[in-house]
């Protein structure tokens, strides 16, 4: 699942998953709110085109959206594109995404376009029909993006270490519907320990973690889903990420197979992303 990683000046991070469509302005009805006098109202939106491309499109906007210092009127989005409005920066992350240099689209005068020959140019009306052609996410999807930003909220306001620890796990096994997890951070002596755990001791257990998955996590900074965990069942696993270092993970297992989903680790791998920033 897509997601934005949203930061003003460099500071107060956050994070919007979505599916098909995010809108973003400074009204209330958008669904990326950037509270600041100079964004416009209604400033501007990604869609997911048929072909599975996400297109930032501006509005017509007063201040514009701006990529490596050029301002843009459409922009087809690649993994680990940042896009800026105002003082506001946008991160595009989508590991399914194409990580090509990120072609750019506009119109007129003011077009700054890549200096890729494959680069496409819209004009305002197909940027328009294209951006109509999104579609909102699953109720589904939706009810579970409303509690993952109800808990992020939540999390924002623990100022205790311990308690923000306590709520991540307590969060990532709520919406996961997990039945054990375990929450392990790197100690000063560059040591992975447990640091909380839940309905099962991983020390007298260690039988039922699967260590090289937790290493594999650690090592490559990446997530990873897998069924036939110990005694038939599923688990995933979600690293702490913060300066591109691992500074823990998050370990969640249950009964049965296919007990978690791919949006399952999305969700999981969000909650971790901000609970590192937040540390």
């Amino acid at each position: 699942m897509p997601r934005l990683i949203v930061s003003q000046n460099g500071q107060e991070y956050r994070v919007v998953a979505f599916t098909a469509a995010v809108t973003i302005g400074r009204e209330p009805d958008n669904d990326i709110v950037l509270a600041s006098p100079q964004v416009s109202r209604h400033h501007a939106s990604i869609g997911r085109q048929e072909n599975g491309d996400y297109l930032l499109f501006d509005h017509g906007s007063t201040n514009a959206v701006w990529v490596d210092g050029c301002k843009v009127n459409a922009l087809r989005l690649g993994h680990g594109t940042t896009f800026r409005i105002v003082e506001y920066a946008l991160t595009f992350v989508d590991d399914q995404a194409d990580q090509r240099p990120t072609p750019v689209f506009a119109d007129g005068d003011e077009a700054h376009a890549a200096a890729d020959p494959a680069t496409v140019l819209l004009t305002p009306e197909q940027a328009a029909q294209a951006a109509e052609t999104a579609q909102p996410p699953p109720r589904e999807v939706a009810e579970t993006l409303r509690r993952l930003s109800h808990l992020c909220r939540d999390l924002h306001a623990l100022d205790e270490e311990a308690a923000l620890e306590e709520g991540l796990l307590d969060a990532a096994m709520d919406l996961l519907r997990a039945e054990r997890g375990f929450l392990a951070l790197v100690n000063d002596k560059n040591e992975l320990v447990y640091a909380l755990t839940r309905s099962f001791n991983p020390r007298q257990q260690r039988s039922e973690v699967r260590q090289d998955l937790v290493q594999q996590v650690m090592d490559s900074g990446r997530s990873v889903r897998e069924d036939g965990a110990a005694g038939g069942g599923s688990l995933v696993c979600a690293p702490l990420t913060s300066g591109g270092r691992a500074l823990g993970c998050v370990y969640l297992d249950g009964r049965g197979r296919d007990r978690f989903t791919a949006d399952d680790l999305t969700t999981l791998e969000l909650l971790a992303l901000h609970g590192a920033v937040l540390r």
